[in-house]
């Protein structure tokens, strides 16, 4: 008994160990295979076209998106197979299973004639005269002539109502809506003075401006990593006045920094067009990315500055 027992404590340690190692396994590539992405421009005189591809485990899993006037396609391959494909052939075999099952018939026993037709009694219901009497006096209601009959409203004489004290009460009302509304400003000032007092001296605590100043960093470390990597690209485009198609190369020569001059411009400056092609690469290891946001997360000013605001936070909003 000792010895099954045994057997059995092994082999669930060895399952054990088996969906450890997958679980890891995982992570590692999840975090040290990068994730490669591609995309691509074009825009020309008859209309314009885009394509993007991510890639991971070297290819094996594939997504495609393309896109132009007409409309949108994406595809997914997993070690080259579609996953269209895949649904088509789980349609196929359920349309095979659906056909192999056989349906019970119905056997439908034809009627013998019409169905019988059931004559219903007539009842005749008789009238009386003193009903008739009866139903017609409630239906006319009591007449105005006799003795319970009610005056009209128009007879009725109604008070009157002074003018000057009407306008008084009017008066009195708009007095009563302004002060509120001054009162409601006044607070409305010191509620914006108080929020004012509090964000400034939290934004002014050394602790917040290391976090803030951390995160900043570590923010653009990510975006340096997680940007394209390499630029290509050519543009012709020209926006029919020469000081509007300056001012649009100013602004390509201020973000030289970006596409570092990997990106040509042709100019055109006596006629409006826009026309051209580009593309970039890049790659994003998850491991990267897991170290930038975890440095940012541990940090004790960046825990620090969550705390606080779970806490404190609706006070900034109420000023309270």
């Amino acid at each position: 008994m000792l010895h099954i027992l045994l057997l059995a404590v092994r082999w669930i340690g060895i399952v054990l160990l088996c969906l450890l190692a997958l679980i890891v396994s995982a992570a590692a590539l999840v975090l040290f295979c990068p994730f490669r992405y591609r995309a691509e421009a074009k825009k020309a005189a008859d209309g314009w076209g885009a394509q993007g591809r991510v890639t991971w485990l070297f290819g094996l899993i594939r997504v495609t998106v393309r896109g132009n006037g007409e409309g949108m396609d994406v595809q997914i391959r997993i070690c080259g197979i579609r996953l269209s494909l895949l649904s088509d052939l789980k349609k196929r075999l359920s349309q095979r299973q659906k056909r192999g099952i056989k349906k019970p018939r119905i056997k439908k026993t034809a009627m013998q004639g019409p169905p019988p037709v059931i004559d219903k009694p007539t009842i005749e219901t008789e009238t009386h005269d003193e009903e008739d009497k009866e139903s017609v006096h409630k239906e006319e209601g009591p007449s105005r002539e006799g003795p319970t009959a009610l005056p009209d409203a128009e007879d009725i004489p109604q008070p009157r109502i002074n003018l000057f004290r009407r306008s008084w009460m009017k008066i009195l009302e708009i007095c009563r809506k302004i002060k509120e509304a001054f009162l409601g400003f006044i607070a409305t000032i010191r509620s914006l003075h108080d929020r004012a007092d509090m964000l400034k001296g939290f934004l002014g605590d050394p602790r917040t401006k290391n976090a803030l100043g951390l995160s900043w960093e570590q923010l653009m470390h990510l975006l340096r990593h997680v940007g394209p990597q390499k630029w290509a690209g050519f543009t012709r485009f020209g926006l029919g006045d020469p000081a509007a198609t300056g001012q649009a190369l100013a602004v390509l020569g201020a973000a030289y920094p970006i596409h570092r001059g990997q990106i040509t411009v042709d100019p055109v400056w006596d006629e409006k067009v826009l026309e051209g092609r580009i593309s970039v690469k890049g790659r994003v290891y998850g491991i990267l990315v897991l170290c930038r946001l975890g440095r940012i997360f541990f940090d004790r000013d960046v825990r620090y500055v969550i705390s606080h605001l779970r806490q404190n936070g609706g006070n900034y909003v109420t000023g309270k």
